[in-house]
């Protein structure tokens, strides 16, 4: 395992680094890798850009029931993914610690555009709104990753924590 570091903006994090960061697992991983940290003023995370992608593969757990013989993602996963992106984009170690976690607080103006099926690749988009090391803000977009149409979007906030806080 790769040591807990904050993250830094660069490119290519393969998903044994989003792993090291991030407490989810498979099946509700929902990020295969993290193409980009982009910071728009050098050394703050307001204002950053964090670009991700995930392969929606034909035997995802969740296509059992959503919806029988016409596979739909889930809206609540496309938000939970760009909470997930959100969350590794604003890992700070520096500023919390090994046991630090963003936790997704809410989300408003949540906008579902096109369906996301198997097959499908998209693209995650996540711009930092605002940060602090106790609450943030984002927003985030999934796009088709073949054609770039919008297939959610919405602005989320998230808490920094422990997971053994939360109970």
């Amino acid at each position: 395992m790769i040591k807990k570091e904050t993250v830094r903006p660069g490119k290519n994090f393969s998903l044994e680094r989003v792993m090291s960061v991030l407490p989810h697992r498979d099946p509700f991983l929902l990020i295969d890798s993290v193409d980009e940290i982009i910071d728009t003023v050098p050394g703050q995370k307001k204002g950053r850009k964090i670009i991700a992608t995930r392969k929606i593969k034909d035997d995802e757990f969740y296509f059992k029931g959503h919806f029988p013989g016409k596979p739909v993602m889930p809206g609540v996963l496309m938000v939970e993914t760009m909470a997930q992106v959100g969350a590794f984009g604003m890992y700070d170690y520096d500023d919390h610690g090994p046991d630090y976690a963003v936790l997704f607080l809410g989300c408003d103006n949540v906008r579902f555009r096109k369906v996301v099926t198997p097959g499908m690749t998209i693209k995650i988009e996540v711009d930092v709104v605002t940060y602090a090391p106790s609450r943030s803000k984002f927003h985030g977009v999934v796009k088709d990753a073949n054609t770039g149409e919008l297939c959610c979007e919405a602005d989320m906030i998230a808490a920094s924590g422990t997971l053994a806080n939360r109970g």
